[in-house]
């Protein structure tokens, strides 16, 4: 090497340890002293916001990666505060160029500053700028049907407190969650926009069609009765308010509901047979309180011959409707048409169908659609509602369950079925108690399990949990690889959005609250130390913040996270009620869990004589199907096996 080459290197390495050269900025800093450069003369181009833009994604990206509180961290922080408000200058920049695609580019680069979790004190969204970007954001997301994104935005505009476009927000926000069928999210979100803003149609319509879709009769009501004194005369709110009606057993009402929808325009097959069983069931419930009365039924026949014809009018069209024609029979019975009445007999006996007697009690029916099925109520229990007390269901599950005579000593079982909470706030589980209850009986009779290997816990708080599933540990620990266990759980499921972990809420548990639930996670790696030949774990709860039924856990609630991908681990294998963000629903028909009835009533079929992987695919399309034809809803039930188990599990059966 020459003198002068050692020289030159010399001085380069005095340059670099003096800190010169470590200066020179590169990357995402060099971008941003790029943009410095455009910008020193007060009206940067193009290219100086471009690179403003490619700073913007390396600091994003760099301040992510830093230890809080670091020096990296704060010198990411500077750069972000400074980029921030030049974004709004470059979305504005670009909307005199005509240039929407790159406005909006900067629009959600500039929101995106302001959302990042390290700049969570700097007041971002004060800036003057940010509800007006947030909201061209969000529009302009949604109507490219980016739902997802348009939420993130339609949020942070909310979230600054403007009011000038909060109206249009609301509707916009509850629009991306009904296109997304995040039904409950839509209908709770235009719930609460109503109250602010009553005269809204588009607000109210998106929150009563949202509504249901996911069964929220409590917000549905609400808003029908504010959407019906802006139209009083639209057929579609008059249905909705037909059938809301029928759920809540006010059958004159819902009759005159669908009357006004009559009066609208011409009725379809399905408006034709609401407003036909509905005079039927109203005439049904006043022929009860007359005959037990022993007062005048003359205001239920005249009820009965005004179903009469329109029963007939829909078994012209449909002739293999039995529970049509069982209705239409029991309106003739009733007003003393013999003739009439025999008539309908000899259908009846065509559809292989019980006929009706001369002068029987006729019966509340539960479909409103022509079936094949007669679908009816018993009579003791049509007394029952017409006397104002509450309907005790038993439902087919319930009863002829399987005795197998089998003697299973080597299982165990622990059910857990939470339907009351201690905090009033959060909603009841209808049905998780007789779920339980009625699986109890199935683990006894139809796999014979003793009884004192199976605990059941009605509204079982943390502790009792925790003692149920030590129980279980130290069982297998007696007799190690001997051990079969059943871990069964009705009630709620909550996701921790933050963690991406989902959690059993037991009675003393909070919403929001994480130390007071029981971690999924935690119990499935429990399950793995057990040392149990097998595990089987049902569960009909859903862990995406919904509740079983209507609405969410936590009404206020407007972020939605999916449910944790938890695994189950050894040799579990899991069977749960609903998938994704999907609800777990009650079948109200039957009195039980959409997902714990159809398990009874396969375990039922089969005597229990099922392998699991046949019970899986029964239980998926049993529910979907199900859930599909009766509320037009989604529920997917799934199975998530160890990862160790391999295909083995799916010839194990639950009385081997």
């Amino acid at each position: 090497m020459t003198y002068y080459k050692l020289i030159t290197a010399f001085c380069a390495a005095v340059l670099i340890t003096s800190g010169v050269y470590a200066q020179t900025p590169t990357g995402h800093a060099a971008e941003l002293e790029a943009f410095r450069r455009g910008a020193s003369n007060g009206a940067p181009g193009a290219a100086a916001y471009q690179s403003l833009y490619r700073a913007f994604e390396g600091y994003t990206q760099e301040i992510a990666r830093t230890e809080p509180h670091s020096t990296e961290e704060q010198r990411c922080r500077e750069a972000l505060l400074e980029i921030y408000p030049r974004l709004a200058d470059a979305a504005y920049y670009y909307a005199g160029q005509n240039d929407n695609e790159t406005v909006l580019k900067f629009a959600c680069a500039f929101v995106d500053v302001s959302l990042t979790p390290r700049l969570d004190n700097a007041g971002l969204q004060h800036n003057a700028h940010f509800p007006i970007l947030a909201s061209l954001a969000a529009t302009n997301l949604y109507n490219r049907r980016e739902y997802d994104r348009s939420i993130r935005y339609f949020q942070a505009y909310l979230e600054s407190g403007d009011l000038s476009n909060r109206e249009r927000a609301f509707e916009g926000l509850a629009r991306c969650y009904f296109e997304k069928k995040d039904y409950g999210y839509a209908a709770n979100i235009c719930y609460q926009a109503s109250e602010l803003y009553p005269h809204n149609w588009n607000i109210l319509i998106v929150g009563i069609e949202a509504a249901g879709h996911n069964g929220n009769d409590a917000e549905m009501g609400q808003m029908l009765s504010k959407a019906l004194a802006i139209n009083p005369t639209h057929a579609g709110l008059w249905e909705y308010q037909g059938k809301l009606y029928e759920r809540q057993k006010k059958y004159a009402e819902a009759a005159d509901a669908f009357e006004k929808v009559c009066v609208a325009g011409r009725l379809t097959l399905e408006q034709h047979c609401h407003l036909a069983f509905n005079y039927y069931n109203a005439a049904t419930l006043e022929y009860s309180k007359a005959k037990e009365a022993n007062a005048s039924t003359a205001r239920a026949e005249m009820l009965f011959q005004k179903a009469a014809p329109l029963l007939k009018t829909v078994l012209d069209t449909q002739p293999y409707a039995a529970n049509v024609a069982r209705a239409l029979a029991f309106c003739y019975s009733a007003t003393n048409d013999a003739t009439r009445l025999n008539e309908t007999n000899n259908t009846l006996i065509a559809l292989h169908s019980p006929k009706v007697d001369f002068g029987a009690l006729p019966t509340l029916t539960r479909s409103y659609t022509p079936s094949m099925e007669l679908n009816p109520v018993s009579a003791a229990v049509t007394q029952q509602i017409a006397r104002g007390e509450e309907e005790k269901l038993i439902a087919d599950v319930d009863i002829n369950i399987p005795e197998t005579g089998l003697k299973r000593t080597n299982t165990c079982v622990v059910i857990i079925a939470n339907e009351d909470y201690y905090n009033q706030d959060i909603p009841k589980v209808d049905y998780a108690k007789r779920d339980g209850e009625v699986f109890r009986e199935y683990c006894r009779k139809t796999f014979g399990v003793p009884d004192e290997q199976i605990h059941f816990c009605c509204d079982a708080p943390m502790g009792i949990i925790k003692k149920e599933v030590d129980y279980l540990h130290r069982r297998c620990s007696a007799d190690p690889g001997k051990i079969d266990v059943i871990f069964y759980y009705a009630g709620h499921g909550l996701p921790n959005p933050t963690e991406s972990r989902s959690y059993l809420l037991p009675y003393d548990g909070e919403n929001g609250d994480f130390s007071t639930c029981y971690d999924l996670e935690q119990l499935y790696a429990q399950f793995d130390g057990m040392k149990a030949r097998t595990v089987t774990v049902f569960l009909d709860a859903c862990f995406s913040g919904r509740r079983r039924g209507d609405g969410m856990i936590t009404a206020g609630r407007f972020v939605h996270k999916k449910e944790a991908d938890v695994k189950a681990k050894g040799n579990t294998v899991v069977f749960s009620a609903a998938s994704s963000d999907e609800a777990a629903l009650p079948y109200d028909e039957q009195g039980h869990g959409m997902f714990t009835y159809h398990l009874l009533k396969i375990l039922q079929d089969t005597r229990g004589d099922i392998s699991l992987e046949e019970l899986g695919q029964r239980l998926t399309h049993d529910v979907s199907v199900k859930v599909l034809n009766l509320k037009n809803k989604s529920q997917t039930p799934n199975v998530r096996a160890a990862d160790g188990l391999g295909s083995t599990w799916k010839s194990r059966r639950l009385i081997d």
